[in-house]
C-alpha cells in the first residue's frame, strides 16, 4: 500500500469514528473495501529491445520489396551495430519502423514500384 492509500485508510477510520449517520459509514466501509483491499493485477512488462538477426533485417527487406534487399539490410544492420542501436540519445524501440524508414530514403530505382490496380468496367 502506498504512503497515499495509507493516509486515505486513516482518514477514512477516523470518519468512521466520528458521529455519522450509519448510511454514511456504510458508504465510506465499501469505499475503503472497494479501494483498498482489492487485490491489483500486475502490470504487464514491456518487452525490451531484442536486437535482430541481419537475416530477420532481410526478411524484412524483402516484405517492402527493396531491389538488392541483402545489400540493404546489411547496410541498416551494420549502421545501427556500430551507433549501439541508438537513434539519437534514445535506444531505438521498433527496427522493423526504422527499417521501413531506412527502405523510405533510399535513392529512387532500389524500391519496386507498387503497380497499381486497374479496374475493368
Amino acid at each position: 500500500m502506498t504512503d497515499t492509500e495509507q493516509l486515505l485508510f486513516t482518514i477514512a477510520e477516523v470518519l468512521l469514528e466520528v458521529n455519522l449517520p450509519e448510511e454514511k459509514k456504510q458508504r465510506i466501509r465499501d469505499a475503503m473495501v472497494g479501494t483498498f483491499h482489492t487485490v491489483s493485477e500486475p502490470q504487464p512488462k514491456t518487452k525490451r529491445f531484442e536486437v535482430p538477426a541481419i537475416s530477420d533485417v532481410k526478411a524484412h527487406m524483402e516484405s517492402l520489396k527493396v531491389l538488392n534487399a541483402e545489400r540493404h539490410s546489411a547496410e541498416f544492420w551494420h549502421f545501427y551495430e556500430s551507433k549501439g542501436w541508438m537513434v539519437g540519445k534514445n535506444k531505438m524501440k521498433n527496427w522493423k519502423s526504422a527499417a521501413s524508414r531506412w527502405s523510405i530514403e533510399l535513392p529512387k530505382g532500389t524500391v519496386e514500384p507498387n503497380p497499381k490496380k486497374r479496374i475493368i468496367v
